[in-house]
């Protein structure tokens, strides 16, 4: 919630206004504001502005107004709040322009009118697979928002999809400066890294990841497989790709990375035993068969060979990515098209019958004081064959409604599950990068 006297000193762009008519308001904006003690200091802040300093640059370094250290970026305000004479500044201004220098019950304030469409448009474009459009849409936003992580972590993924290595990388590696606290970003250029044959820089990256957080199962997963790639740290490899699996059981994927540590360490048996999960789980998939044969050749006496990981698919091109193999995460985890990533290994198949279902990889959290809510509904939902992957805790513990998050293709799935556990929830389409395909968070309902 934004204060009463925040709001009072946001302005807003008035639709076709002319003195002494009444124009049409937006209900609702999105600003920045700087505010300054003095009009010496204001007048400084329009020279620079008007020179090419970025406007969340100087509200860092000038402000003493709300939200400073965010850019003074105050969010979405309701212009029913706004004051009169604040309004009257923005006649004419659209959005990514400022207002003049104004006088406000918090001192001498400077507003800027944004907007999240662009990173909206961005992120759909890249789930649609056209990755080219994606980026030229992220790009304005992050002339909006330079301060946008996000937009600068979906960045990352189209130039990654794009094959443009070196770009991804920087968009990563800003990302992570703005916001060192988001793992998707560490995990995505960690897979930028491995693609770039810079494999010590992709491993630290994986780490950080673990690091902030700890039960990523797609990072620990790609660590463990670096690990195979380079035949060292097997049994570091080995723990982490037995967490990917504890954590997500029923991801193939995560299992045949177990299955090729054991046969480099030589415990055939043990790799013969997690590749034979892996192909009940995705039974279509001919690389783990031919990976079984390799392996009971082994454990046959036979000279054992080097394991053979499946081939990396070439970047779509723009005709193809209007459907792509695998729709990419929207919203909180990002991640890119390699060979070993979630996003383009097949998910597990519950029953030949349910294919479609199959794919999604389902979250829940507990979003109530009850300690059991979420480990009773993922029972539920295992008991119908749906693939939970994990079980977690909420950001909080009083979510009135049972809301569950899924990504732009998986509507229908998401329906059908909101039909299983019945009651009133709450249905949203994921907005942040995740590792997972639906997010169901349990509220008190």
């Amino acid at each position: 919630m934004i204060s009463v006297a925040i709001a009072a000193c946001v302005v807003f762009a008035w639709a076709g206004t002319v003195a002494g008519q009444v124009a049409e308001q937006p209900a609702k904006i999105k600003v920045r504001m700087i505010v300054v003690e003095t009009a010496e200091r204001g007048d400084e802040v329009l020279r620079r502005l008007e020179a090419g300093e970025s406007f969340t640059a100087l509200a860092k370094e000038l402000s003493v107004g709300p939200n400073a250290e965010a850019g003074g970026y105050i969010g979405t305000v309701a212009t029913a709040e706004l004051e009169d004479e604040l309004r009257n500044a923005l006649i004419g201004v659209r959005v990514g322009e400022h207002t003049g220098l104004v006088r406000t019950s918090l001192g001498f304030s400077i507003v800027e009118l944004t907007t999240d469409e662009y990173y909206e448009a961005g992120v759909q474009l890249y789930e649609m697979g056209q990755f080219a459009e994606a980026a030229s849409q992220l790009q304005h936003d992050i002339t909006l928002n330079p301060d946008s992580a996000l937009s600068y972590v979906y960045l990352g993924l189209s130039h990654a999809a794009l094959n443009e290595l070196d770009s991804a990388i920087e968009a990563y590696l800003k990302a992570i400066d703005l916001n060192p606290h988001i793992p998707e970003a560490y995990y995505d250029l960690g897979n930028a890294y491995r693609r770039a044959e810079q494999s010590d820089k992709a491993g630290a990256m994986y780490q950080k990841a673990i690091e902030v957080k700890p039960d990523f199962a797609a990072a620990h997963n790609n660590l463990a497989w670096l690990y195979a790639e380079e035949g060292e740290h097997l049994e570091l490899g080995i723990e982490h790709a037995q967490r990917a699996t504890d954590l997500a059981p029923n991801n193939p994927v995560y299992l045949e990375t177990l299955a090729q540590l054991h046969y480099l360490r030589g415990d055939y048996d043990k790799a013969i035993d997690h590749i034979e999960r892996a192909i009940r789980l995705d039974f279509k998939s001919q690389h783990y068969k031919d990976e079984l044969a390799r392996f009971q050749r082994a454990a046959a006496g036979e000279e054992p060979e080097k394991p053979v990981a499946p081939k990396e698919p070439e970047p779509p091109s723009i005709q193809e990515a209007a459907q792509p193999q695998e729709p990419a995460p929207a919203g909180p985890v990002a991640t890119e098209t390699t060979d070993q990533e979630p996003a383009e290994m097949p998910r597990e198949q519950a029953e030949p019958q349910r294919e479609a279902m199959a794919v999604a990889q389902i979250e829940v959290l507990n979003g109530t004081s009850d300690p059991a809510a979420a480990e009773s509904l993922a029972a539920l939902l295992r008991q119908e064959n749906y693939a939970v992957a994990h079980v977690g805790t909420a950001d909080r513990s009083d979510w009135a409604r049972t809301t569950l998050l899924y990504r732009k293709d998986y509507l229908d799935l998401t329906l059908e599950i909101a039909h299983k556990i019945k009651g009133n929830q709450d249905l949203e389409e994921l907005k942040t990068p995740s590792e997972y395909d639906i997010v169901i968070v349990v509220g008190k309902d």
